[in-house]
């Protein structure tokens, strides 16, 4: 018996290599520009296209799913980006600074860049072609007010004009929430924020993770939970020394 066709799959190209045409980057771009409406539509589809062409060579995400992969990560950066609104982290009228580290191809900085160009957006990555490619990538979509360092995130907190800069940070490395703390505090202004996606199957999140760091806000997703998590002030209550 022939096993069902996974629709996404089938229509992305599953296998391995897949050369994507024009057509196809715009039709996923239309679909996702009809999600988020403030993401313009142009950029998107240029952006993504600059994926595609560069993902064969330094492999920015999944290469045998390379439009579904983008797909799921662009969604998953829009809708965190909603969330934060929702919050009342990011305002309607942008301006904050954002951090996104170990960013990769830009999620979720460059897309979040597009939904509000008045954030200033800095991304941290430790890996010398993804960097290149982001600087790039930022020139080619006419983006101001973009900065990408390369370099490992430990050592790029300690650059004095980073430490304690950002209102917003936001990584989505794969690690315990403690180890991934310890990267992201030295970042952070106090009483800022940081925002990641946590497993479903964690069941029970810890209301503090590092020093400093405190729960403030959950909400589910498809791949899991956003999470939103608060830097205390040393003169806040319960902080930890």
């Amino acid at each position: 018996m022939t096993a069902p066709i996974d629709t996404a799959a089938a229509r992305y190209g599953f296998r391995k290599m897949v050369k994507h045409s024009q057509a196809e980057i715009n039709s996923l771009a239309t679909t996702l520009a009809a999600e988020f409406p403030s993401l313009p539509l142009e950029s998107l589809a240029r952006y993504i296209g600059d994926i595609v062409e560069w993902n064969d060579r330094i492999g920015l995400v999944s290469k045998r799913s390379t439009l579904l992969s983008l797909e799921r990560l662009v969604r998953q950066s829009g809708q965190l980006y909603e969330f934060l609104q929702q919050q009342h982290v990011l305002s309607e009228t942008g301006g904050e600074s954002v951090v996104d580290i170990g960013t990769g191809a830009g999620f979720q900085g460059l897309v979040w860049k597009l939904m509000q160009p008045t954030l200033a957006v800095t991304l941290v990555e430790r890996r010398q072609k993804k960097a290149t490619f982001l600087q790039r990538t930022t020139v080619v979509l006419g983006l101001k007010g973009v900065e990408v360092v390369e370099g490992d995130a430990a050592e790029v907190a300690t650059y004095e004009w980073l430490s304690q800069h950002f209102d917003v940070a936001t990584s989505f490395a794969v690690a315990v929430p403690d180890a991934i703390a310890r990267l992201v505090e030295p970042f952070v202004k106090p009483r800022g924020h940081y925002c990641t996606l946590r497993p479903r199957e964690e069941i029970t999140l810890t209301d503090r993770i590092g020093r400093t760091l405190a729960l403030a806000a959950t909400a589910e997703y498809e791949n899991g939970r956003f999470c939103l998590y608060r830097r205390k002030e040393d003169s806040d209550p319960d902080s930890t020394h």
